[in-house]
């Protein structure tokens, strides 16, 4: 069980990361899946989204009224050294440039990757330099034309193609790419905007998958980001929220439609598609576990770790 419902989860290593409301930073041993262990907790206020990129996690601070209170409603990210999980050590503050007129919403999306850290809310992105994790530096803001009706995703590709490559998940505008040549500047890409909203994507392989809301699931070649067309789509239950891929299974969590309210909610799985030259459309293939209002997937080699709301983090053996 966790102290409160968890607005954040990242693994790295054995160990997984919550960003857990007034109860700060959580860290658990998953050493032995089966028996989870709290090993830290960092006070971190209103503790929303983490990563974990080498010896450092980064944790979004969010903007609950006694946050407000005392610091302004300010956007801030915590730098730690967790190279001892078991003793979060602060290393730096980042306070969030283009957040902090208190435009675009809480801190809900970290993504490390390199030398880059990006954030998201509702409207905006931002790209920050972390090469120096004791002093981050603001590079780049996008921002939407309005409301996206969901927090933007980020997620970072490598190519051989085209360099380092940002794919950004960006609701009711859609899935967009962005070459970080320069990272202060990156250079606008191709964008896809079909089905419905682009909710959370992530990268496995050559292959990025996305949730599109009712629409359902979604795989990219992430190799031609100047023209993306979808390669696989699943039909699948309810609302598409985060995506999961593993192994040859694609993890997805789900709410219900409203036309389907016997529907619960829960997380699914579909088994994974090889791509093709034109799209390849899966329906009635889904795997689905009513469980409640599952809000965070990770995983590890073997197993799947799923956030609960109001019952906590739930383990599955996926071998």
């Amino acid at each position: 069980a966790l102290p409160s419902d968890a607005q954040g989860m990242a693994i790295d290593d054995g160990v997984l990361y919550f960003g857990c409301g007034e109860n700060g930073l959580i860290v658990v041993d998953v050493g032995d899946p089966s028996n989870p262990e709290e090993i830290a907790r960092y006070p971190v206020p209103d503790a929303a989204a983490v990563d974990v990129a080498g010896d450092y996690a980064f944790v979004g601070q969010g903007d609950s009224d006694s946050v407000a209170a005392l610091t302004g409603n300010e956007r801030i990210v915590h730098v730690l050294d967790v190279s001892d999980p078991a003793s979060p050590k602060p290393v730096a503050q980042y306070r969030s440039e283009a957040l902090e007129e208190n435009m675009g919403g809480t801190i809900e999306s970290l993504e490390a990757h390199g030398d880059y850290l990006a954030l998201c809310t509702w409207q905006k992105a931002e790209i920050v330099d972390i090469s120096d994790p004791g002093n981050p530096a603001h590079l780049w803001t996008w921002e939407t034309d309005g409301n996206t009706a969901i927090t933007c995703h980020a997620a970072f590709i490598d190519t051989i193609f085209s360099g380092e490559i940002l794919a950004l998940a960006t609701g009711s505008e859609g899935l967009r790419f962005f070459d970080l040549a320069d990272p202060a500047n990156p250079e606008p890409l191709g964008v896809y905007s079909g089905g419905d909203w682009v909710a959370d994507i992530e990268l496995e392989g050559g292959t990025l998958y996305a949730s599109v809301g009712s629409a359902g699931l979604m795989a990219f070649d992430a190799s031609n980001p100047s023209n993306p067309v979808p390669t696989v789509s699943w039909g699948v239950t309810g609302l598409t929220a985060d995506v999961q891929p593993m192994g040859d299974r694609l993890y997805y969590t789900y709410w219900p439609l409203q036309n389907a309210p016997e529907v619960g909610s829960g997380f699914g799985r579909v088994d994974i598609m090889d791509a093709s030259d034109t799209l390849t459309s899966v329906r009635d293939v889904e795997t689905l576990f009513e469980i409640g209002g599952v809000t965070h997937l990770e995983s590890d080699e073997s197993h799947l770790y799923a956030v609960v709301q109001g019952l906590g983090l739930f383990v599955y053996d996926v071998e």
